[in-house]
């Protein structure tokens, strides 16, 4: 009797370590499918904001490229406007006339107002 007294003794040592073990095993993968959906959402949200942002940076291309050509287009206007053949006809149709004798203001020392 002796004997069996000792193995029913281990076996009862040993049997709750199996079932906390079994427990510990259950909860281990519960939360390693949790954590798994959870990165696969993640990843998912990620991804979608990665394509979204590249959308935008191909609209703002094109909107660099379209206002870059639309710079060149006003950079040519304004070298035909600026021309002198052109402000020469500027100047006759607004009806300026050219002066023919420039004289100054002189102003004397004496006449200089001062606190």
């Amino acid at each position: 009797m002796n004997n069996t007294l000792i193995i029913n003794r281990e076996f009862s040592i040993i049997q709750p370590f199996i079932l906390k073990w079994k427990i510990n095993l259950k909860i281990f993968w519960v939360l390693s499918f949790i954590l798994i959906i959870s990165l696969l959402i993640f990843y998912i949200f990620q991804v979608n904001n990665l394509a979204e942002n590249i959308y935008q940076i191909k609209i703002y291309q094109k909107k660099i490229d379209e206002l870059s050509q639309e710079g060149e287009i006003l950079k040519i206007n304004s070298a035909k406007i600026n021309s002198l053949a052109d402000f020469e006809v500027l100047i006759k149709n607004f009806g300026f006339e050219k002066a023919e004798k420039v004289r100054y203001i002189e102003v004397l020392e004496t006449q200089i107002a001062t606190k």
